[in-house]
């Protein structure tokens, strides 16, 4: 016992333990430090090696609006053009256009789960980001959304065309939607289609 006493009469033994808690304190502090840095390091690698891709233009040449006051539904997995929205452009040969397109709309989006895509085609290739069924619109909510769910919904698209031919190309952008399962419901209202061609 008595070899537990230093020479001011404090136990040897509260010192150590007081030592090894801290130790093992600051142990675990920097053990914590370098797990975080290692999750931003693994989280900005993620980031980084996400593609993206960019496009400009300095002039704007044109613009079409369509707008659809009335409501539409569908309940199909495949791709159904939103009747009235399309809006086409004429390219001279060699001619090269930036064209940038907006869509807002009332939506509604209900059923069992799943979710409501839409996308915008010019001549038949999907205006970017191109992602088809990935991009949800709107959604069902896991299945918790009503058929009175009005809410307002917007989506942007772009790309570049170019009239590679020897004679003038008209160009058409048309509006799509589907549903990811044809127990979905997707109704869209009073909406607005706008096209705007850029050089």
């Amino acid at each position: 016992m008595e070899d537990s006493i230093d020479m001011r009469g404090n136990d040897l033994r509260f010192i150590a333990s007081d030592s090894y808690r801290y130790l093992v304190s600051r142990l675990w502090r920097f053990a914590g430090v370098g797990i975080l840095v290692l999750l931003a390091t693994l989280g900005s690698a993620n980031v980084a090696s996400a593609q993206v891709t960019s496009v400009s233009a300095t002039t704007l040449k044109g613009i079409k609006v369509l707008r659809g006051p009335d409501a539409t539904q569908i309940n199909s997995v495949a791709w159904v053009n939103l009747p009235g929205a399309s809006a086409s452009f004429t390219l001279a040969p060699g001619a090269s256009y930036l064209f940038v397109t907006r869509f807002t709309a009332e939506s509604v989006c209900y059923g069992d789960t799943g979710w409501c895509p839409v996308r915008v085609l010019m001549n038949g290739t999907e205006m970017g980001p191109s992602v088809a069924y990935d991009f949800a619109f709107d959604s069902t909510n896991g299945g918790a959304a009503t058929s009175e769910g009005w809410q307002s919904h917007a989506v942007d698209r772009s790309l570049r065309y170019t009239n590679t031919s020897t004679k003038d190309l008209t160009v058409t952008a048309v509006l799509q939607y589907a549903v990811t399962d044809s127990t979905i419901t997707f109704r869209l209202d009073d909406w607005q289609f706008t096209v705007e061609q850029f050089e």
